[in-house]
């Protein structure tokens, strides 16, 4: 779904956003209530420049000091495979954008985040799985690594990996899985009031990292709360 589709159903005609370089950022009114919009577009690689604009734009929202909650709009095939990148440290590029996020938190902005294409691997990492509260679009798609790509950088030839894709969600690319798993929250149609679920979400308090225990309530990761358990019984 493209930005301005998603926009229209989530604030109706009451939003503006401007961009470049396959960043865009804005405002969108729900009655009395501003939100600060900032995404990716385009199935983005997220590379260092786009980093550093992602991070400057939420580092001026928190210099407004005005606590306002911020929706991301996520859309990236993940982080960007240049060798230049990688030289210059793309994982700390990551990390400042992902430092950017909590530091708007720790300052009283609430963070949404919506996958409303795709997102893979280190792209999500630093976007939506950062947000207190994570959701995607049922026609969405999430994953660690396509598949071709994990069959080249591991060696595992392709049809392995298409096989074991069937049993086991880390491998598919299948939005529902990360649902399963407690990854997100909920799933959003098209279809469903869009503006109404933003706004319940904005108006909620914001809730401790829940997904393990989704994760197990919903049969996605049936060992991650036994083992977490012993761990912190062992501390």
């Amino acid at each position: 779904m493209n930005k301005n589709e998603l926009l229209t159903l989530l604030f109706k005609d009451k939003f503006l956003v401007t961009g470049e370089n396959e960043v865009f950022h804005g405002v969108g009114e729900l009655g009395t209530q501003k939100v600060f919009i900032l995404g990716t577009e385009n199935n983005t690689y997220i590379g260092n420049e786009i980093v550093l604009s992602l991070s400057s734009k939420i580092l001026e929202i928190i210099q407004k000091n005005n606590k306002e909650p911020i929706l991301l709009l996520v859309d990236t095939l993940g982080q960007k495979l240049s060798h230049h990148d990688e030289l210059l440290g793309i994982n700390l590029y990551l990390a400042h954008l992902s430092k950017s996020i909590e530091l708007a938190r720790l300052n009283g902005h609430k963070v949404i985040s919506i996958v409303r294409n795709q997102a893979v691997s280190g792209g999500a990492l630093c976007t939506n799985l950062l947000a207190d509260h994570c959701y995607a679009l049922n026609s969405a798609s999430i994953g660690v690594m396509n598949l071709p790509s994990m069959s080249r950088i591991t060696q595992i030839p392709l049809e392995k990996l298409e096989s074991l894709s069937e049993t086991s969600p880390l491998f598919d690319t299948n939005v529902n899985n990360y649902f399963v798993m407690g990854a997100l929250e909920a799933l959003w149609d098209k279809s469903e009031d869009l503006t109404t679920l933003l706004m319940t979400t904005i108006n909620s308090q914001s809730p401790k990292d829940e997904r393990r225990d989704l994760g197990t309530k919903r049969n996605g990761r049936l060992e991650t709360l036994k083992v977490s358990n012993l761990v912190e019984e062992t501390i």
